[in-house]
């Protein structure tokens, strides 16, 4: 399993401000701001990308520190931190329960609008590839709770995971089962080996792709999780 990047930031409460005063300071003061250091925490997935919990934005002079509305363009906002493109389908939004404002970020990673929080959702996490040059972990993972060796060649993986936004999820039985088998380095996926469970708890189960990386989150009560499966 990969290591996790995590970086931590102390983040102010949010405090009232006049909307015209803000957006003039942004026009005069947010020129640029690519990689930027205002989120919760940061971590490196199992397939190479970087997932960010619960960014935030603030006003330059301090007075204002807010929610990323889910309205924003998902590639400028990757790119407000320093990285590639955004991994289709890995944001997650929750619901505020305050009156207020949320953030919306537009494609070249500047402010757009302001978003209400009580009909807008904000963007708990969300994942991008990284840019070049970046340093990236080696993609064989071995985050699982068992391998076992076959009398004929092949390769058991038991209760194969996924580490994503800091969590280590089951795969989903509907994952890419060759897929699957690469995640681990491995070779082709042993027709007919695959075996399947039902986590009988709310948490998500994560869909694998043919080129062995993330590609969506599924409800476990809907989709059973992998159990085991065998590659050659």
């Amino acid at each position: 399993m990969k290591k996790l990047l995590i970086g931590l930031l102390a983040l102010g409460s949010v405090s009232s401000f006049a909307m015209t005063e803000f957006e003039i300071n942004l026009s005069e003061s947010f020129n640029t701001l690519n990689g930027s250091k205002n989120y919760e925490a940061k971590y490196i997935n199992d397939d190479g990308s970087i997932s960010i919990i619960k960014p935030r934005f603030s006003n330059p002079e301090g007075n204002g520190n807010l929610y990323i509305s889910q309205l924003s363009d998902l590639n400028g906002l990757c790119k407000l931190y320093g990285l590639g493109d955004y991994v289709s389908n890995s944001r997650r939004t929750f619901k505020q329960r305050t009156s207020g404002l949320v953030v919306r970020i537009d494609s070249n990673a500047r402010f757009s609008k302001f978003d209400p929080s009580l009909t807008k959702n904000a963007i708990e996490s969300f994942s991008c590839t990284p840019v070049e040059g970046m340093p990236s972990p080696t993609l064989i993972s071995d985050n699982h709770n068992s391998v076992f060796q076959n009398d004929d060649g092949s390769t058991t993986i038991l209760r194969p995971k996924f580490k994503i936004n800091g969590k280590n999820l089951y795969i989903s039985q509907l994952s890419d089962l060759n897929g699957l088998c690469k995640l681990y380095g491995l070779g082709d996926y042993v027709s007919n080996s695959r075996r399947t469970f039902n986590e009988r708890t709310p948490s998500l189960v994560v869909r694998i792709n043919s080129n062995a990386r993330f590609s969506q989150f599924d409800p476990p009560l809907l989709n059973y999780a992998v159990k085991s499966l065998m590659c050659y």
